[in-house]
């Protein structure tokens, strides 16, 4: 039996499909920082800085849509968390400047294999 060995990546066919014309554009949001990932850091301190919106592909329909984003910074710099109804509802109270700690809970089952985020948010207010 013959084995042969794969010369191309399928980025490389990829690329070579689309042809001349196409830009890349970025997909990331640089200027927000460094995005919270909750499983990783179940516990998160720093300042609020404020929300702000940006377009987004909703995940079940796949249509752009604005979706908010909280803004923050600690020791790291600049960091954001995507808006779910829970955090949410635990920063109605906050003010830019004001001391976040956000612990994460976890994720709760729901109706239909969705999943919800549960935050424990306390907040310091600024002097």
């Amino acid at each position: 039996m013959t084995t042969t060995k794969q010369t191309t990546k399928p980025e490389d066919d990829w690329d070579r499909d689309l042809g001349p014309g196409f830009k890349t554009v970025d997909t990331d949001l640089p200027e927000l920082g460094e995005k919270i990932d909750w499983k990783k850091e179940p516990i998160f301190r720093g300042i609020y800085k404020g929300e702000t919106h940006v377009q987004s592909p909703n995940q079940r329909t796949g249509e752009i849509e604005s979706v908010t984003v909280f803004q923050f910074e600690d020791e790291t710099g600049l960091r954001f968390a995507w808006n779910t109804p829970r955090l949410t509802r635990g920063l109605a109270e906050v003010q830019p400047s004001d001391e976040v700690a956000i612990r994460w809970l976890g994720k709760e089952d729901l109706p239909g294999g969705r999943t919800m985020n549960n935050f424990d948010v306390r907040i310091r207010p600024a002097d």
